[in-house]
C-alpha cells in the first residue's frame, strides 16, 4: 500500500487504484478485516457511549488501527494507508448528585504502508509526497466533558482537541448520551467521545443499542451520516439534506463489542469497528481493541 514521489509527479492522474494494508496497489477492492494484532495489555475501559456507574472509572483501551487518509493539497494530492497501534486513556467520575466529569487522552502511531498520487500537479505548484512508505507518524487527541447520569438516562457534552494526519489541531464537539433500561436495552449516541484515532470514520457521530447486566455488556452502533445518506430520500416529502455521493451501503461504518464480568467490577472483552468515512475511500478504516472495564465503586447504576 509505492512508487517514488519523483516518479509519481510525472504520472497522468487516474481514478484511485484499490489498495490494501499489505501492498501499494491491487486491482480489486479488498474490504480488509485486520485481525493480525491486538496489543496484549490490560485495557481499562468500555468503548462507545454507555451508562455511567456510581463512582469512578479509569479507562485504557489499546489495539490495532488501520486508516486511509489524503493530503490537503490538491496539486498534487496523495492518498495514504497506515497501520499502527492506538491507545486511549481516560477517567470518569459520577458523584452522588449524578454530576459526571470525564477527561481522556488518545495517541496512535501509523506506519505508512501505501501511497498513491491522486491528482496531477499544476505548473509551478508540484510538490513531493510529504510522507513515504515506512514513515512512522504520531497523532493524538484530548477531550473533556461534563454531564449527568441517572438510572434510565444520561449524557455528557464538551470539546475535543484533535490532531490527525494532514490537519492542524482542531476543536470538535465531544458528546455522548443514552436512554433506556440498561439491564434490558438502551439506545445511545456519541461523537468524539470514545477512542479518537486516525481511523476517523469511527470518531464521527454514531448511534446504536446496548445492554448492560450484572455479568454481560453488549453494544452495537452505526455511522449516523452514512445511514442518513442511504435512506430513500427520493420518496420523502422533504429534500435530501445530504446531497451528493453517498457511502456504499455495504461500507457504512459500524462498531460491535462485548464484555463479560471476570471479577466483581471488572469486565473483559473486545470491540471491533470498520467502515468507509467518504465515498471515494478504497480501504476501510478499522479498529480492533482489547477491552477491560473496571469500576471503582460497587454501587452500580443507581
Amino acid at each position: 500500500m509505492t512508487p517514488s514521489p519523483s516518479t509519481l509527479a510525472q504520472q497522468t492522474p487516474r481514478p484511485p487504484a484499490r489498495a490494501s494494508a499489505s501492498g501499494p496497489r491491487v486491482g480489486t477492492r479488498r474490504r480488509a478485516r485486520p485481525l493480525w494484532m491486538v496489543l496484549p495489555v490490560a485495557a481499562l475501559g468500555l468503548m462507545g457511549a454507555h451508562p455511567a456507574p456510581k463512582g469512578t472509572e479509569v479507562t485504557v483501551a489499546a489495539g490495532h488501527n488501520l486508516a486511509e487518509y489524503r493530503t490537503r493539497s490538491a496539486t498534487p494530492g496523495y492518498r495514504y494507508v497506515a497501520n499502527g497501534l492506538a491507545v486511549h486513556v481516560g477517567g470518569r467520575v459520577r458523584f452522588d448528585n449524578n454530576l459526571t466529569i470525564v477527561a481522556q487522552v488518545d495517541a496512535d502511531n501509523g506506519i505508512v504502508t501505501g501511497i498513491e498520487q491522486t491528482t496531477i500537479a499544476q505548473p509551478g505548484q508540484g510538490r513531493q509526497a510529504p510522507s513515504h512508505v515506512g514513515d512512522v507518524l504520531w497523532n493524538g487527541a484530548t477531550a473533556m466533558r461534563v454531564g449527568w447520569h441517572d438510572g434510565i438516562i444520561g449524557g455528557e457534552a464538551g470539546v475535543a482537541m484533535v490532531g490527525m494526519p494532514e490537519t492542524d489541531q482542531i476543536l470538535r464537539p465531544s458528546a455522548m448520551g443514552w436512554v433506556g433500561v440498561p439491564s434490558l436495552v438502551y439506545a445511545w449516541g456519541s461523537t468524539h467521545a470514545g477512542p479518537i484515532t486516525r481511523a476517523t470514520a469511527l470518531n464521527e457521530p454514531f448511534m446504536g443499542l446496548g445492554h448492560r447486566s450484572e455479568h454481560l455488556t453488549l453494544w452495537w452502533g452505526t455511522h449516523v451520516v452514512g445511514r442518513l445518506q442511504n435512506l430513500p430520500w427520493s420518496y420523502a416529502p422533504i429534500p435530501d439534506p445530504l446531497p451528493g455521493a453517498s457511502i456504499d451501503p455495504a461500507a457504512v461504518p459500524y462498531i460491535v463489542g462485548a464484555t463479560v464480568q471476570v471479577n466483581p467490577g471488572v469486565r473483559l472483552g473486545l470491540e471491533y469497528g470498520t467502515g468507509d468515512g467518504r465515498p471515494e475511500q478504497t480501504i476501510p478504516d478499522s479498529r480492533l481493541s482489547l477491552v477491560v472495564h473496571v469500576e471503582g465503586d460497587d454501587r452500580g447504576m443507581r
